[in-house]
């Protein structure tokens, strides 16, 4: 509750309370309560007997019993509720005269009570809570007036006054919550003080990040100077503003000298500022577009650099993964052509001289034929189709060299060589075949038929067989 209001409430209280205890109550002079107020407002002496109050207080019976029941119920409502608002006003701390007067009529009261004088006794006991009254009302007015000094200080940035008005301020309301508050903003007052003077000096000097800088410590220091907060978003909204563009300008100047990874580092601290912005999409799509121009180019020269190799299978397969992104590029196209029919070229040489044993068939040498022509046009870019190409030749050129077979017979059997043709009956006959596997089959009416499977192998000159059936069915 503010000091205003805390005073408010207690006279409203102690109206109350004598309203009810004395029926009637006290008809408050307001001049004489003006001129005592005034008196205790000086400073406190060692007046050993209490100034009587100046006012006349009327008690409306003279009823004994009746009185000495009114003086009890005003003592213990005294006691109880007044009593304890003087504990915490600390009189004695900066009113020692009327802490003397409030008690002097408090003894006043019980020693007329004691003697029989419930009259003067009650009277007595009021004139005390009228006085405590009083006393109270003025602990929250210097309370309230030692606050507003100190606060009107701190604004001035007044430390050394501010720190008396707050001391006092204390003194009267030693735990007050808002007067230790302030309390530590005054203590932190000269610290504050001096940074505003440095954010004033970088104010001058244009740098708004070191203004920024020094406002943000003031307001850790102080929290309550709420009235920095809205230019240090204004600073803050600046300096992002600054920070933002000078990102996205270096970001596309990395992008121009191909240096992503710097371009990439600069779009991350963009967006972590403003994330939607336009110029964001801006720099990640020409990251993105320089990216692909890249892998692109670095495709291709790693291809190029297989083909260097005569390495056309991995050439292949490097310049069919940059066509995937990049599929109308020409360029790729052409060179997926050529490493796909050079690659498929040297596999199927390669399965030629692996099973040479196929070429001692006319049609399949044939297809070998053609496929060495084919080859003839990529030999110069491939040393190991050229190679290839050398030892199929060859092998075809041997193949192409028949060896000599002498066939005996008894001039009776019928003799085929199957796939190849009728040798007749003969007693002997000699027939040229190329290197590879044949089957003899002799015939006889009469006889079982009989089969020679025979191997001419590479190279080989001549070979005799005899053929004959003579086993009867």
């Amino acid at each position: 509750m503010r000091p205003d209001e805390l005073s408010e409430a207690n006279k409203k209280v102690a109206r109350q309370r004598l309203l009810t205890l004395y029926l009637a109550g006290a008809i408050v002079l307001a001049g004489l309560l003006l001129l005592l107020a005034m008196k205790y407002l000086g400073p406190a002496d060692n007046t050993t007997q209490p100034v009587p109050i100046q006012q006349e207080i009327t008690i409306p019976t003279d009823d004994g019993a009746e009185l000495r029941e009114q003086f009890k119920l005003a003592l213990k409502d005294y006691e109880t509720n007044i009593e304890g608002q003087l504990a915490m006003a600390n009189l004695p701390a900066w009113n020692l005269q009327a802490d003397h007067d409030i008690q002097a009529f408090k003894q006043q009261a019980l020693s007329a009570f004691s003697q029989g004088d419930y009259k003067q006794a009650l009277k007595a006991i009021m004139d005390a809570g009228l006085l405590a009254e009083r006393a109270l009302t003025d602990w929250n007015q210097r309370y309230s007036a030692a606050y507003s000094s100190a606060l009107a200080f701190l604004n001035d940035m007044s430390p050394d006054k501010a720190k008396l008005s707050i001391d006092e301020a204390l003194t009267l309301k030693p735990a007050e919550p808002d007067a230790l508050t302030l309390k530590q903003r005054i203590d932190r007052l000269p610290e504050v003080k001096q940074l505003l003077d440095e954010a004033n000096i970088a104010h001058i000097e244009n740098d708004i990040r070191k203004r920024y800088r020094i406002l943000q410590q003031v307001t850790a220091l102080d929290p309550l100077r709420v009235e920095l907060q809205d230019e240090i978003s204004q600073l803050a909204q600046h300096i992002a503003e600054e920070d933002f563009a000078a990102y996205i300008n270096a970001g596309l100047t990395a992008v121009d000298h191909r240096k992503l990874s710097a371009a990439r580092s600069a779009l991350r601290s963009a967006k972590a500022i403003f994330p939607s912005r336009r110029e964001i999409q801006i720099l990640s799509g020409r990251i993105s577009a320089q990216a692909r121009a890249l892998s692109l180019s670095s495709a291709i020269r790693k291809g190029d650099q297989a083909t260097k190799h005569d390495n056309w299978s991995l050439a292949l397969t490097t310049y069919q993964q940059a066509l995937k992104m990049h599929p109308d590029n020409g360029e790729l196209i052409k060179k997926v052509k050529l490493a796909r029919r050079i690659t498929s070229l040297s596999q199927t040489i390669s399965d030629y001289v692996d099973r040479h044993h196929r070429l001692a068939s006319p049609n399949v040498a044939a297809m070998a034929e053609k496929t060495l022509q084919d080859a003839q046009a990529f030999t110069d870019m491939s040393k190991s189709l050229a190679s290839k190409s050398i030892e199929l030749a060859s092998l075809l050129e041997r193949y192409n060299q028949p060896a000599e077979l002498m066939i005996w017979s008894d001039n009776l059997t019928d003799i085929t060589i199957r796939r190849v043709g009728k040798v007749g009956i003969v007693t002997q006959k000699l027939v040229r075949l190329r290197p590879g596997k044949y089957t003899l089959e002799g015939k006889r009416p009469g006889y079982k038929s009989k089969l020679l499977n025979i191997d001419i192998k590479l190279g080989q000159a001549r070979l005799e067989v005899e053929v004959m059936c003579n086993e009867r069915i």
